[in-house]
């Protein structure tokens, strides 16, 4: 059977390809390449993954993917490419940053109601993505204008999720000394130059409340700390 979907993991360490279950499925290691691992897919989709993740009810999925016409499938949480949307992107090592540009890539997208997979929750580094991150928004801030309306759409969510989580960890990082609140206001200045990403940050971070925190120098109480940490569950 034909392979409907790779799915690029990250964060082993065999590097290698693996058959599963499903036959329209195929796994490949990344081993820290993601580009290279994306060169190798055979699948009609590509997942690319640095949460670990269960198959839960994966055979209907595939065969929405098998009549699937898109460029770019949304499901229950994350995102499926087609492989030609990576070409011409600069090769990186950031899982997040590496998608959404290839998003840019897009003409059309679908938004499914499955839910083939359970993931893991994940927490961000920092130190690893912040320059990742604001790259991908100045990317968006210098092609949005060229985008369909339901690929600005997607990539727009994308970014917001990407910041909301970016920023719950790292006010968490701040509390336990891990980054400098001053680390942390250097990027949030940056970002602001992507003013209708800042702007909608605060609106969806909860109406006023990232503002509070900014304004207190990032850095929230013992309880908001484990508040943040439930919710992400991390």
């Amino acid at each position: 059977m034909k392979k409907l979907l790779t799915i690029v993991v990250l964060g082993q360490s065999d590097g290698g390809r693996s058959d599963t279950l499903y036959s329209g499925v195929e796994l490949i290691y990344a081993d820290g390449n993601i580009p290279a691992a994306v060169k190798q897919a055979k699948g009609k989709y590509i997942l690319i993954e640095n949460r670990t993740f269960l198959f839960r009810d994966v055979q209907p999925f595939l065969d929405a993917l098998d009549t699937a016409t898109q460029d770019v499938i949304r499901f229950n949480g994350a995102s499926a490419y087609k492989s030609a949307l990576f070409k011409g992107v600069a090769e990186k090592d950031d899982c997040f940053a590496f998608c959404a540009l290839a998003a840019l890539n897009a003409k059309t997208v679908a938004y499914f109601e499955f839910a083939p997979f359970v993931f893991s929750s994940v927490r961000c580094d920092f130190n690893a993505e912040e320059k990742p991150l604001l790259e991908v928004c100045y990317e968006f801030k210098r092609a949005k204008s060229k985008l369909s309306k339901d690929v600005y759409a997607l990539v727009f969510d994308l970014i917001l999720e990407r910041l909301l989580l970016f920023y719950a960890c790292a006010i968490i990082d701040v509390r336990e000394g891990k980054i400098t609140a001053d680390k942390l206001s250097e990027f949030d200045k940056s970002l602001k130059d992507e003013i209708v990403l800042y702007l909608a940050l605060d609106k969806r971070f909860g109406g006023g409340k990232l503002t509070k925190i900014r304004n207190k120098g990032f850095k929230v109480s013992g309880f908001t700390c484990k508040r943040y940490k439930k919710l992400l569950k991390i």
